[in-house]
């Protein structure tokens, strides 16, 4: 058994089992007799096959116990599926804990801990290849020149198998194999090959500096808590060297026995940290993220299982992974959205995961950010968790000079291009002294959106009441939100005028906009349409690294993290498009998204500036972003969420209802209304709504909501509390699904 797996019980003759039957219903412990010659294999974490029903499901053993005495009919266990277990006590419970939290059933927390590929009975195999060994017998004589090569490449390795795929690479074939495997000089084998994920990683040196005293102190604080459950804020500005404070306090980890886990927001930003990170630790590092093949996920998740590999650097769903004796975990740029899983249940945080998995596996967590966020940074002034600062720089670098251009003035002065005229000499400068760039934009494909000029007409997807994006390489409309697309309109559907006209820019405009004006600099996009496909974002950013691209264009990927020393420029093209949306955190994302992209200028000896182009440039959030001003924003943010009572002095839970027919989910969202409101009251809790989203049609389903308003701390039963509901608020054609502590509100 590996360690952190269930030790054996005596008592195992019924054993209680979840079934991976996705219904409210079911979702409760089932019992069934284990046959006495699966009991001493048996174990808590096992998958099983069950009868239910008429059908056999999977199922996950999660304790033993005798039934009940008044239910009859135990059935048998069918066969145990894997030889051991797949969850671990630890993992099981934060399982339970998730359900219970996210009000979402327990198998779907549970399918968030199995590996990969394993979902509902499926298996995935480990690769094997053919391979060949010496014998140590047989005839030589007489052997051909391809048979002499061979035997030479065995000779150099004799105890080690070579596989078919690698002689065939050296030009021998494999009638050469079997014929020396006929004469005894060979033996054939399977040889099984884990599959490792292909090099993404940017190269690096290990480099030994001497740290500087904020990192130092930071170092000393976390190093000592090793071993026990505490969480820390590390506030580092950007290029303040937060990324060695992690590798050393892993280092110290590892020493002490101890495993780590790395969460990053963005699969982009692997590269990079892989590359840091294995030039440290070599291979005990494994990489986890959904732009693996399933068989690459699956091998390095045994890797950590099994103990190979000690550090595991990942995406949101790493937070799951089984690495042995847990000991630190560090969530890098805490504060990204990316973290909250919002598409599917459960709809979790890995930052809330994280803490919880830390506290039942007594492990440290760093929360690292220039720009933490509101509730992380609150907590580490309140004293919940310890706040650590790095207000400089390593090496004292200068923080970039940052710009603000009011857009309004450009416009008033004739200037109806992308880039303001501050920002074209910045750029020509930039160019002109063989320096890189990075211009950054919150938007996608070619514009934001097309509109007729004479009434106003936006032209919006039918299925969710909301713009689509015109893609100019397919020539098409295309909603980001459904997926659906339609040609451009010649003219508008209203008024039947042809003075339709794009408006707005996205990275592709931008782009092209740069090149018209610099057609001799060498651009590219780095967003979610061009690095779809597995590796392109590392074929980029290591173009970017090489100096073979003069300006790299992107939307927040390249706002997080990325560290190249010879940026000197950063041009933030629109600062607003975040800014009015309707949603309390929309200030707090604008501060993020500009301090963390000014941050990519300057972090080498050449310094840095920064264009930031809005048509608010007095709002309190641009001001303290140009002046990397996190506590100024804090203070009026913090300000702004008390006198609404919004988080940190709450906790946000939406239901969000969901169907076909409209007045079918206005009426579901009214029926849970009324149903709850007695049961908030008793809680002490506020509720608003029903009402309907702000996107109040998406992928032709109409959408209403409610909001509930709890406290900051404490136990949060949601589950409880829709089982209450769900008997008498049947819900038929209409979807429910809870999203505790929400990203978004729209």
């Amino acid at each position: 058994m590996q360690d952190g797996f269930a030790a054996p019980i005596m008592n195992k003759e019924h054993a209680e089992i979840i079934v991976d039957v996705a219904a409210f219903p079911v979702d409760r412990e089932f019992h069934y007799h284990v046959p006495p010659s699966l009991q001493p294999s048996l174990h808590v974490g096992h998958r099983v096959m069950v009868p239910f029903g008429h059908r056999r499901v999977v199922g996950y053993v999660v304790g033993f116990s005798p039934p009940p005495e008044d239910v009859a009919g135990i059935k048998d266990i069918l066969r145990i599926l894997d030889e051991e277990p797949l969850i671990t006590k630890d993992l099981l419970e934060l399982a339970h804990w998730m359900a219970d939290y996210y009000g979402c059933l327990l198998v779907e927390a549970i399918s968030c801990i199995l590996p990969p590929g394993t979902r509902a009975g499926g298996r995935v195999g480990m690769r094997t290849l053919k391979a060949f060994r010496l014998t140590g017998g047989g005839s030589l004589k007489g052997l051909g020149p391809k048979q002499q090569l061979a035997l030479e490449l065995f000779r150099k390795e004799p105890n080690q198998p070579l596989t078919a795929v690698s002689l065939e690479e050296q030009g021998i074939g494999r009638a050469t194999l079997q014929s020396m495997v006929k004469r005894g000089i060979l033996k054939e084998e399977s040889l099984t090959v884990l599959r490792r994920p292909e090099d993404q990683a940017l190269k690096r040196k290990h480099q030994d500096f001497e740290l500087t005293l904020e990192q130092q102190r930071a170092l000393s604080a976390i190093m000592g808590a090793l071993g026990q459950n505490q969480v820390f804020v590390l506030h580092g500005v950007t290029g303040s060297g937060k990324t060695e404070v992690y590798l050393r306090a892993i280092a110290s980890a590892l020493r002490s026995g101890l495993g780590a886990l790395v969460l990053v927001p963005e699969i982009a930003l692997t590269a990079q940290v892989m590359g840091e990170f294995q030039a440290r630790f070599g291979d005990e590092v494994a990489l986890l993220h959904s732009n693996l093949s399933l068989g690459e996920r699956h091998d390095e998740w045994l890797r950590l299982r099994c103990g190979e590999a000690r550090v595991v650097v990942g995406a949101r769903s790493a937070v799951f992974a089984p690495v042995q004796n847990l000991g630190l975990i560090v969530i890098d740029e805490e504060h990204e959205p990316s973290y909250k899983q919002d598409d599917r249940h459960p709809r979790y945080h890995a930052r809330t995961v994280a803490m919880k998995r830390a506290a039942l596996e007594n492990a440290v967590v760093v929360l690292g950010s220039a720009t933490p966020g509101i509730e992380s940074y609150y907590r580490g002034q309140e004293g919940s968790s310890k706040l650590l600062i790095l207000s400089k720089r390593v090496e004292n670098l200068p923080l970039p000079k940052v710009e603000i251009v009011d857009m309004r003035e450009e416009l008033k002065r004739g200037n109806r291009t992308i880039f303001s005229r501050r920002l074209q000499r910045e750029l020509a400068g930039c160019l002109g002294r063989g320096e890189q760039a990075i211009l950054f934009l919150n938007r996608r494909g070619y514009t934001t959106f097309i509109f007729c000029r004479e009434c106003g007409e936006v032209m919006q997807c039918g299925d969710c009441s909301v713009s689509m994006t015109y893609h100019q390489t397919e020539g098409e409309l295309r909603c980001h939100y459904c997926g659906k697309t339609q040609p451009p309109p010649q003219v508008c559907p209203v008024c039947h005028s042809r003075a339709i006209r794009h408006f707005g820019a996205g990275t592709q405009r931008v782009v092209e906009a740069f090149k018209e004006q610099f057609p001799r600099a060498r651009a590219a996009r780095l967003d979610a349409d061009v690095t779809s496909r597995k590796g392109a974002h590392a074929e980029i950013l290591r173009s970017f690294e090489a100096r073979q691209l003069d300006v790299l264009v992107g939307t927040q990927m390249v706002a997080k993290g990325f560290d190249f020393p010879g940026v000197t420029l950063v041009g933030v093209v629109a600062a607003d498009t975040v800014l009015n949306l309707p949603d309390y955190r929309s200030s707090e994302r604008t501060f993020q998204l500009l301090v963390q992209s000014a941050g990519r200028a300057g972090r080498g000896p050449d310094g840095g500036v920064v264009v930031i182009q809005t048509y608010n440039p007095h709002h309190y959030a641009v001001l303290t972003a140009a002046e990397h001003d996190y506590e100024a924003f804090y203070q009026q943010e913090l300000s702004f969420r008390k006198s609404l009572h919004y988080p940190p002095f709450c906790r946000l839970v939406r239901l969000l209802f969901q169907g076909e027919n409209e007045a079918e989910v206005q009426s579901a969202a009214h029926l849970w209304s009324r149903l709850l409101r007695p049961k908030v009251r008793r809680r002490d809790w506020e509720m608003f709504g029903p009402a309907p989203a702000p996107l109040s049609r998406l992928q032709d389903r109409y959408r209403w909501h409610l909001w509930l308003k709890v406290p900051p701390e404490g136990p949060l039963s949601i589950k409880e509390l829709l089982s209450e509901c769900a008997a008498q608020g049947t819900l038929t054609g209409v979807n429910l699904s809870i999203d505790v502590e929400p990203s978004f509100m729209l």
